[in-house]
């Protein structure tokens, strides 16, 4: 059933007498349903809370309310040894300057009770509250065993990491006040943790490993006591509800027969795969060039040209030239219009092979229809319809960069030397890269971790186009939007998903999405047109994140799983395998979910990555991997890659 109901604060179901009873407190008034059975289950706005204020209920706990309490009281642990005692106290200090307002310091055994009315830190698991703090905590699956802790199917050691917790006590919007449970059994890692936990302030949940914490655990809590749902019958799931349809339905003014004209020029056999140093990618720099001149956009490279040229060593470590292609649209805005927005992809691609090649594949022309002859083929579509009807407030900088396979060599030039328009002036960038096979799947956004705006841009974007976006919360150093959060510029990736022909010569144009092509174009002109004409900044989370953002040498070896970008679990998901990969023969299928390889847990895709870099060919590695509600383990061979 699918009532429409303006403002509901309260609801209640009669079980036995087939009711169910909506009060208002607005209208003062009360709605009665009579319904044909007993209710289940009801739910109240469940995909329209964009256009309302949430109750404090329907939000997870998170580390945010912690930090923007009124009064916090920091109980330190008195039984702790003395290094660690003296480590808490540092970390308390550095807990008073997060953002409460008033912080008070106690001792454990000076307490004989948590406080009901105030936020509450309760430090070190040699606190004498520790273990109320774990009984509550209990409550969400969290299992606290003496040498490891599980959240959910996800299994960390307690030696050498430090974890915080965050849950409510109370409940409703007047007395519900955060608890945290923070512990660790390093000293050294507590100026780290201090340094880095206001930068997690929206999850629930942490896990750090080190003297230098890395982060190796994240996530935030399910709503499960929501004032808008009741759940009569346990285990009853939420009614499946009609595919929403956009706000508006426009003409499009994107012409898809161009765009995957663009894609078969740019992977046609004659271009060689665009590798780095190649003709061909001069060819492809010159067809880049004449589109941004056709479609009228103002040359914006060195001496008046669209061509920002630099130096790089090909395969051979020869010295070659390299071309990254910038075309611009001015900005009119008196003040706004000294910024810039920089919109962009990459055009190269792998040649014959060169430098991420399958041993059985070199010499083959890699065609990168998808990676990312799909980008640029949205790229140079947007220059066409924008630059002739629109007059943005900031300049627009079209980028079409170049040796992003080889080490994002294009992007991080042009951070260094945008000397027409200086990074310093970015309010943001916006990057395609593998873009051409979005189908029915979500549009992933990697990235929107970098400024507070991204994920409330692509919601709305999402009501207005119908088309819908997932945040990939994994810190990936996939492509050239790390260039600009290296200096300090929120940047994006738009990404349509992983599959088994990536960097393949079987990446061809005939697989290519060519509606999808059309709703990337709209997303992308969306965040343009709303980034072009922001009065305000973005607001940057990007303190710190260059350290953590370099590649981690190089893998050999070959699982052969196609990664699920949107998952944000622990573990490893799959979202597909390779033909005759070692993933195929050890029977792993999509939806597994990897926990382990050998000893060392996995808790996301970049562990699973960093994991695979430490192995040999040939090699026999055992997985623990979960499959619905069972835990599996099975042996496999690694290929080569």
């Amino acid at each position: 059933y699918a009532l429409e109901i303006p403002v509901a604060v309260s609801l209640e179901g009669r079980h036995a007498a087939h009711e169910v009873v909506v009060h208002m407190s607005e209208r003062k008034q009360t709605f009665t349903f009579n319904l044909p059975a007993r209710p289940t289950r009801v739910d109240i706005d469940p995909q329209f809370d964009l256009f309302r204020e949430l109750a404090i209920a329907e939000t997870p706990p998170a580390f945010t309310e912690l930090f923007g309490a009124n009064e916090l009281v920091v109980v330190l642990p008195h039984q702790a040894p003395a290094t660690l005692r003296q480590a808490w106290k540092a970390f308390a200090r550095d807990l008073a300057h997060m953002g409460p307002e008033r912080v008070e310091q106690v001792w454990d055994r000076e307490l004989d009770e948590l406080p009901a009315d105030k936020a509450v830190a309760v430090l070190g698991w040699r606190n004498r509250f520790a273990d109320q703090l774990q009984r509550e905590l209990a409550r969400l699956h969290i299992n606290f065993a003496p040498e490891h802790v599980r959240v959910g199917p996800g299994q960390t050691a307690k030696e050498r990491h430090a974890f915080a917790w965050v849950i409510r006590h109370g409940s409703g919007a007047a007395n519900a006040y955060p608890r945290a449970l923070i512990t660790a059994d390093l000293a050294m890692a507590l100026p780290g943790l201090g340094r880095k936990l206001p930068h997690y302030h929206k999850y629930s949940y942490l896990a750090f490993e080190g003297e230098e914490p890395q982060n190796r655990l994240k996530g935030r809590w399910p709503v499960t006591d929501s004032p808008m749902s009741r759940v009569f019958a346990e285990g009853t799931p939420r009614a499946a509800l009609a595919p929403q349809s956009a706000l508006i339905d426009p003409v499009s003014p994107f012409d898809v027969g161009r765009m995957m004209q663009t894609v078969r020029f740019l992977s046609d056999t004659k271009l060689q795969g665009r590798g780095l140093g190649a003709l061909q990618l001069e060819r492809a720099a010159d067809y880049i060039a004449g589109a941004f001149k056709d479609a009228g956009l103002e040359p914006g490279g060195d001496k008046g040209s669209y061509f920002q040229t630099f130096s790089a060593a090909d395969e051979n470590g020869r010295p070659t030239q390299l071309k990254n292609v910038i075309g611009v649209i001015p900005g009119r805005h008196p003040t706004l219009g000294e910024q810039n927005l920089v919109f962009g992809a990459h055009y190269d691609h792998l040649g014959l092979g060169w430098p991420d090649v399958r041993k059985q594949n070199r010499g083959k022309i890699h065609h990168g229809a998808d990676d990312n002859a799909s980008g640029v083929a949205v790229l140079l579509e947007l220059a066409r319809v924008l630059a002739g009807n629109w007059q943005p407030d900031r300049d627009i900088v079209f980028v079409a960069f170049s040796g992003e396979e080889a080490g994002r060599l294009g992007s991080k030039h042009y951070v260094s030397h945008a000397h027409q328009h200086p990074v310093e002036r970015s309010i943001g960038m916006l990057n395609l890269d593998t873009v051409g096979r979005l189908f029915d799947r979500k549009l992933m956004v990697l990235g929107a971790e970098s400024a507070s705006e991204w994920p409330h841009i692509f919601r709305g974007i999402g009501f207005v186009t119908g088309v819908q976006s997932a945040m990939v919360s994994e810190p990936l150093d996939a492509s050239d939007q790390i260039s600009f959060h290296e200096v300090g510029v929120p940047a994006v990736q738009l990404f349509s998903g992983a599959h088994a022909d990536y960097h393949r010569p079987t990446d061809t144009a005939d697989k290519i999405d060519a509606a999808g092509l059309i709703k990337v174009a709209e997303v992308s002109r969306q965040v343009l047109e709303y980034l072009a004409g922001r009065q305000a900044p973005m607001t940057s989370q990007l303190d710190g994140r260059s350290k953590t953002q370099t590649r981690i040498g190089s893998r050999k070896v070959s699982f052969g799983s196609i990664p699920d970008f949107t998952y944000q679990g622990s573990g490893y998901r799959l979202d597909g395998v390779v033909a005759d990969s070692p993933a195929e023969r050890a029977g792993m299928t999509r939806g597994d979910i990897v926990l382990a390889i050998d000893d060392e847990s996995i808790s996301g895709i970049r562990d699973f990555s960093k994991v695979l870099k430490t192995l040999q060919l040939g090699q026999e590695i055992q997985i623990t991997y979960r499959r619905g509600s069972e835990q599996l383990r099975v042996r496999a061979i690694l290929d080569s890659k």
